[in-house]
């Protein structure tokens, strides 16, 4: 994992990331989507899940915050390390 190798975290969650191309950007896309891809995580049996993002990117962390993510910490200089209990989004 690439991840492991430049950064040292206390666990190695799986971690979801994105990109929405700006013709696309705000039309809450990725607020519909999110939670529907943490539900079928979910349905894999993974339960922590993180991700990423850079702390001036304002529209990703709503994102990941609408989507049940909370801040964990600092990952490096310039972002943030999101993180989930899967098992807490529901399955409709």
């Amino acid at each position: 994992m690439l991840v492991r190798e430049y950064y040292q975290l206390n666990s190695y969650p799986y971690f979801v990331e994105f990109y929405i191309k700006r013709e696309y950007q705000g039309g809450s896309l990725m607020s519909k989507i999110l939670p529907e891809v943490l539900k079928l995580i979910n349905k894999q049996d993974i339960d922590v899940i993180a991700a990423v993002a850079d702390r001036e990117n304002f529209a990703a962390r709503k994102v990941l915050e609408r989507s049940g993510f909370a801040v964990k910490g600092q990952f490096d200089r310039t972002k943030d390390l999101f993180q989930t209990d899967a098992s807490i989004i529901r399955n409709d």
